[in-house]
């Protein structure tokens, strides 16, 4: 039942309830009244519907009266996606005019056919990321392919900004600070001179940067921060948590991280060369071994309660003496106590032995330490740490009272840590060489006594180069070696994305290599009023290139194909902490508004609903003027017209006609010339067109195709026919392309009594078509007028 119909019943049962309220209107079961109204109804729908037509009849009226024709119907276009059966599976061509079927709402099968080559690979879209470098900005569009099907919003803020800048330092010696010490950091450039004092100050405001520093809990920042002499200095006090290792990507080590809060004022900074400095006061050892012992740092006996050739004393510090290359300083008061030992008690029984007037007494003598050796473990085992006399005598009495011992050495680069007393770390020791009075029946020790032992350490000269840096810029970490960072070239740490205004990335996980690459975008809305500039690059291994694509998006405005040449040299690259293949767009100016993008789809293409190609033949009398043919389908899009000119056509003509590509000529097994198909060429009307022209008229909306009269368009050529034959015969062909309404097509052949038909026509038809498909966008349907064409 149609719509009007179904409005009219509807209204008369609403009516009925309100004039005569004991009627009951039934369509199911109708009485009288009701079958009375449903006949009305059925009569005025008709009366309506055919009132409905009175424009389109007017129309055509007009356009009969002023020799305008209707401009025949368009096929259905829509858009159809591609994909591989698998990702190991190689790129594959879709060429134009390849065969689709799609079910319609009924359930019919739709023919359609592309409407150009596609080259389908198996590369999917996984994340896409925005960047906007006026704002420092890099957003998160999509996070995945599924995400991705559920379409996203370009060109919009709000989201989480993932960019960060930092610059991160590894050393292992001078970033190791337990306790408290200062990091001193040099930067300079190409000619070695220190950085403009600018820098500098910006580097040491906390408002605008943070210096952090790797702790067991994490990065722990550094409040104190200032410039001396050129230099900046990181001040950690002992409050502060002690340094310990972090894992930085494949690196575990001491780092240091530089965090900009404002990175814009950071941009242009560059150096050439950074140092790495450092220096610790009265660092207290984190282990004391004296006399076999731990021993306080207060104040211990060094080698015991006696004295004995080759005791040692240990002073451990992982913070000092891993530095290797320091100066370090060991500092610490001696004081000495008198113990005595070997006196005798009781009385002695002179008479026993010899007179006593006969008998001389020991004289007490002090036993105290001559010399020791300084010695440190090397990794193999204990070796000269310093040699100079005045240490040797650092545990001497050399005056009443005590004194200062000062013990100056570079560290050594082959300090190792060693076993002592169930902890291993890193020691210097004091050994006792040399004793005076050893053997000594009776005297006193002479015992040094060790108060408030500390270490101080500093790196002059040159300092240290950082073994490894880091520099994370838009959610990328790049990693330089030693070598690499002092080598001189001016290093640029703190960077943007580079695309000018804003830009898109879409990563891709495998490379869509090939060509042509199709990629649909369709837009929620249209902006027809904008006017929008977007380049389209790749990435390879020297930089973005150009794809120049052809952008039916006008700028992503409207829905369209984007179709675009990829080549080989395209880069597996990490951007944005990911890895793939990446293809970016982007435009010098920010848009004013956000867009929509209902879908991105690649290996996709527009589609047509057409019809199969069909061949029809047909005939015709000699020297029949103003011939018309009717094909069996009305709706014709495109029509090629051929006729056999065989035995008509000068060698001029020949030539011609085959450089031009007008001519198709069919030979016999002998290859002699069989047949000669010259096209013909369509035209509005015969006005123009000469006795010699092969013209046609094309009458696509009836199907009816029209030769001229001799005069105004050439009759097409007849060849005679056998002795005895009833007529003439002529042999001419058509084909014809195109069309509105679903067909098959089937050849059909027009044969009259006497003649021979040697041509044919082959037409497609195209079909209306209004469902969905898995693979197939929706079709877009035909206007609802056609327009005229004088």
């Amino acid at each position: 039942m149609e719509r009007i119909e179904r409005e009219l019943i509807n209204e008369i049962r609403r009516r009925s309830k309100s004039y005569t309220p004991e009627w009951r209107f039934s369509e199911e079961e109708p009485d009288m009244g009701s079958a009375l109204a449903i006949g009305f109804c059925h009569g005025f729908a008709g009366t309506e519907k055919r009132f409905g037509r009175v424009r389109e009849k007017n129309r055509a009226a007009f356009a009969d009266a002023t020799g305008a024709q209707v401009l025949p119907a368009e096929g259905a276009e829509g858009y159809a996606a591609f994909s591989l059966s698998g990702s190991d599976v190689p790129g594959s061509m879709i060429p134009q005019g390849t065969e689709l079927f799609a079910d319609d709402a009924q359930g019919e099968q739709v023919r359609c056919e592309t409407a150009e080559d596609v080259f389908v690979v198996a590369a999917e879209c996984e994340s896409i990321f925005q960047t906007v470098d006026e704002r420092d900005e890099i957003l998160r569009i999509c996070d995945s392919a599924k995400s991705l099907q559920q379409g996203f919003l370009a060109f919009s803020f709000g989201k989480e900004n993932l960019q960060s800048h930092a610059m991160l330092f590894s050393e292992d010696k001078v970033l190791n600070i337990i306790s408290h010490g200062d990091l001193v950091l040099s930067f300079s450039d190409s000619l070695d001179k220190p950085i403009a004092k600018e820098w500098m100050n910006r580097l040491a405001d906390l408002s605008l940067c943070r210096w952090e520093y790797g702790t067991a809990e994490g990065y722990v920042p550094i409040e104190d921060v200032d410039v001396e002499d050129g230099r900046l200095v990181l001040r950690k006090t002992a409050s502060m948590p002690a340094s310990a290792p972090l894992i930085e990507g494949e690196w575990e080590g001491m780092w240091l991280r530089l965090r900009l809060l404002s990175a814009k004022e950071f941009f242009p900074f560059s150096f050439s060369q950074i140092r790495l400095f450092g220096k610790g006061e009265q660092i207290y050892p984190e282990l004391l071994i004296g006399g076999g012992i731990e021993c306080p740092h207060t104040q211990f006996l060094p080698f015991g309660e006696r004295l004995d050739p080759y005791s040692d004393v240990y002073f451990g510090s992982d913070e000092v003496l891993g530095k290797s290359g320091a100066n370090v300083r060991l500092v610490f008061r001696v004081d000495f106590r008198r113990q005595p030992f070997g006196e005798r008690n009781g009385t002695t029984r002179w008479e026993w032995i010899m007179r006593k007037e006969d008998f001389v007494t020991d004289e007490h003598t002090d036993v105290s330490i001559d010399e020791v050796i300084w010695e440190y473990y090397n990794g193999r085992g204990w070796t000269s740490l310093v040699s100079h006399e005045k240490n040797r005598k650092a545990f001497t009495l050399e005056t009443v009272g005590g004194k200062m011992v000062e013990l100056r050495f570079r560290c050594p680069e082959d300090m190792s840590p060693v076993l002592v007393s169930s902890q291993e770390i890193r020691f210097i020791r004091a050994r006792i060489i040399r004793i005076s009075n050893l053997y000594k029946p009776e005297g006193s020790y002479i015992l040094p006594v060790v108060s408030e032992p500390f270490f101080e350490y500093e790196y002059t000269g040159k300092g240290i180069s950082p073994s490894r840096m880091i520099l994370a810029n838009n959610l990328t970490r790049v990693s330089f070696a030693a070598k690499e960072i002092n080598s001189g070239e001016a290093c640029h740490p703190f960077e943007q994305t580079h695309t000018k205004g804003a830009g898109l990335y879409f990563l891709f996980s495998y490379p869509p290599v090939g060509s042509p690459i199709r990629v649909l975008i369709e837009m929620a809305a249209e902006q027809v009023d904008v006017e929008r500039s977007i380049s389209w690059e790749y990435l390879t291994d020297k930089g973005w290139r150009n794809l120049r694509p052809v952008d039916e998006t006008k700028g992503l405005t409207r829905t369209g194909i984007l179709s675009f040449g990829c080549y080989e040299d395209m880069k597996w690259e990490r951007l944005f902490g990911r890895e793939g293949y990446w293809i970016r767009a982007y435009t010098d100016t920010v848009p004013d508004q956000p867009v929509f993008v209902r879908r991105f789809c690649i290996n996709a293409t527009k589609i047509i609903s057409r019809s199969r190609v069909m061949q029809e033949d047909f005939s015709a009398w000699q020297l029949e003027a103003d011939r018309q043919i009717s094909l069996s389908l009305s709706n014709v899009a495109e029509v090629a017209v051929y006729v056999d000119e065989q035995g008509y056509l000068t060698g001029e003509e020949e030539a011609k006609l085959l450089e031009e590509g007008l001519l198709v000529q069919e030979k016999d097994d002998l290859g002699l010339v069989r047949q000669s198909w010259v096209q013909w060429q369509p035209v509005e009307d015969f006005s123009g067109s000469g006795s010699l022209d092969r013209h046609y008229l094309l009458f696509a909306t009836e199907g009816i195709i029209c030769f001229g009269d001799g005069r105004h368009g050439k009759i097409p050529t007849a060849e005679q026919g056998r002795a005895g034959s009833l007529c003439e015969r002529e042999r001419q062909r058509v084909q014809s392309v195109g069309g509105y309404g679903q067909s098959h097509g089937t050849i059909h052949r027009i044969c009259q009594q006497g003649h021979q038909s040697l041509g044919f026509i082959r037409w497609k038809r195209c079909g209306k078509y209004d469902g969905g498909h898995p693979k197939t966008q929706r079709f877009l349907p035909p206007p609802e007028s056609r327009p005229l064409r004088p």
